[in-house]
């Protein structure tokens, strides 16, 4: 069977969705769903096959690039698809009102959503999400994890390799897997952080109002800056905290072992905790 180099199909006015296109076992995945729920798996066959329910679903482009876009919805006719690509392909998704799932996956995976939810599950290159309202749900050892919301959730279970997460007034969490860079920052959500740390990792993480708690793992090394204007400092601290004579705040100094690991906890007026190792 050759691989198409240009198609161009359409399910318009259909309920039943059943397309099936060959891809490049590297190609890159342009979705554009106005809502709805969409689920994207990688697979070890070198097709894009799109099933589910839609209306006027249009896929389109060659081997090297799919297009599979349905943007013209009210909410009571919202699209549900199941997606499956290769597992080394490149996806970026965009999305209005979208839930989207995406797993299996070894290339990169953009997203974009207004108020969908997020789960990315798996192994890919690198993830870079920005959500609105939308609560995002990553699990698995990516080497890469850029996430930006401003009123959603954000959960990471299982990291590794570098993080980046914002929140507005969204809750960030982290726990289990093993990282190498942490640089989280929220204004009044809360953060909670339990994972361990390569030798030389760098943890910068503030929030504003929120509060954050901090489990550290069993025989983590490295220099400790914990500060609060506002707040106040709670937990198994080395040291004494430090507290101004006049006027409220605490901050904290510490090392453990020999380790050029640096962590640096900040609130504005939220408390910090510290618990372990």
């Amino acid at each position: 069977m050759t691989i198409l180099t240009l198609i161009a199909l359409s399910a318009a006015h259909a309920d039943a969705v059943d397309l099936t296109v060959e891809a490049a076992r590297d190609a890159t995945l342009d979705i554009d769903i106005a809502c709805g729920t969409v689920e994207v798996v990688g697979t070890g066959k070198p097709l894009v096959h799109v099933t589910g329910q839609a209306t006027g679903l249009e896929l389109d482009g060659g081997a090297h690039r799919v297009g599979i876009s349905a943007v013209d919805y009210d909410n009571d006719d919202c699209p549900r698809l199941h997606i499956e690509a290769p597992s080394g392909a490149t996806v970026r998704f965009e999305g209005r009102s979208t839930d989207a799932s995406i797993k299996n996956l070894t290339g990169r995976v953009d997203v974009e959503v207004i108020s969908g939810d997020i789960r990315i599950a798996g192994t890919p290159e690198a993830v870079d999400v920005e959500a609105i309202s939308g609560t995002v749900h990553l699990r698995g050892p990516m080497p890469r994890v850029d996430v930006e919301t401003v009123s959603g959730d954000v959960t990471v279970e299982e990291p590794a390799g570098r993080l980046t997460l914002e929140s507005v007034s969204g809750d960030i969490s982290i726990s289990g897997g093993k990282v190498a860079m942490l640089d989280v920052e929220a204004v009044s959500g809360d953060i909670s952080l339990s994972t361990a740390f390569v030798a030389s990792v760098a943890v910068d993480v503030s929030t504003h109002s929120g509060r954050l708690d901090v489990v550290l793992p069993k025989g983590v090394q490295g220099a400790f800056e914990l500060s609060t204007h506002s707040g106040d400092l709670e937990g198994d601290l080395p040291t004494p905290v430090e507290r101004p004579q006049y006027g409220p705040g605490a901050s904290c100094s510490f090392a453990l072992g020999t380790s050029d690991a640096r962590f640096s906890l900040e609130t504005f007026s939220g408390n910090i905790r510290v618990s372990g190792p």
